[in-house]
């Protein structure tokens, strides 16, 4: 039985924006900021490798969730499934991914370590990826039950290395000097539009992929898949190689 149907989400939605303007124009404005923000900034930020790593495995995650959603409905094909069953399997990643952040986000707070959730969580995620196609590899049978868990320690894993990111960036700004420490205005404009800008471009990037190649066959399906979690596996490496140099960086140059 259906429920809704496709024309409630938008209503839903739209009710919301609707409600949120109204708000906006009650909340207090805010007068005299000035920022000294430019375009040439970001691209100076870009520049620096730590920067560019984190900017990418947040790109990397907004493709892969983005692929997602225009190839699932052809992947479960096989099951005869209801509107509203799907609906409910994408939900399962979202559930997970918000119990994941909550959790991760406390034992971050206690041991102050950053690096190795996101280490952690990109790894996770590159193994997890192999198996909701499955990859042809594999020679695995596509199941329901492999379905669901697949899609909940995705969710999970995006979870973890996802409240990463973010700090990483914003540290490495801090520490780059290019902004004056007082202007945190600048600052937080900044992250915040090298953020959006790659959540946007990543989710771009996975659409166009995902009406592309993830609609032809469950075969290119597991290949996808299993091809961006070999690159989140990557991106795990990377950031493990990049942790120990830093070690090994701020050793070599504490004084004796």
């Amino acid at each position: 039985m259906q429920h809704g149907g496709y024309k409630i989400p938008f209503i839903a939605i739209g009710s919301l924006f609707i409600v949120s303007s109204l708000l906006v124009c009650v909340f207090p404005r805010i007068h005299e900021i000035k920022s000294s923000a430019s375009s040439t900034l970001y691209f100076k930020f870009l520049r620096i490798p730590r920067i560019a790593i984190f900017v990418y495995g947040l790109v990397l995650q907004c493709v892969i969730t983005s692929f997602l959603d225009p190839s699932f409905v052809v992947h479960v094909k096989p099951f005869h499934l209801s509107s509203t069953i799907i609906g409910l399997l994408l939900a399962v990643p979202l559930v997970s991914f918000s119990a994941s952040c909550m959790l991760t986000g406390c034992i971050v707070e206690k041991l102050n370590n950053f690096r190795v959730p996101y280490i952690i969580g990109f790894a996770g995620f590159g193994i997890t990826l192999q198996f909701i196609g499955p990859a042809p590899y594999l020679y695995m049978p596509l199941s329901m039950e492999q379905t669901v868990v697949s899609l909940f320690f995705m969710g999970a894993f995006i979870g973890i290395s996802s409240i990463a990111i973010y700090p990483e960036i914003l540290s490495c700004m801090e520490e780059s000097k290019l902004i004056n420490a007082n202007d945190e205005i600048t600052l937080y404009t900044i992250e915040s539009g090298l953020a959006n800008a790659s959540v946007a471009l990543g989710e771009t990037i996975g659409l166009l992929a995902g009406g592309a190649f993830g609609v032809n066959s469950n075969q290119t399906f597991g290949w996808v898949f299993a091809i961006l979690g070999f690159l989140s596996l990557v991106q795990a490496v990377v950031a493990a190689v990049l942790t120990i140099f830093e070690k090994r960086v701020n050793l070599s140059t504490k004084p004796i």
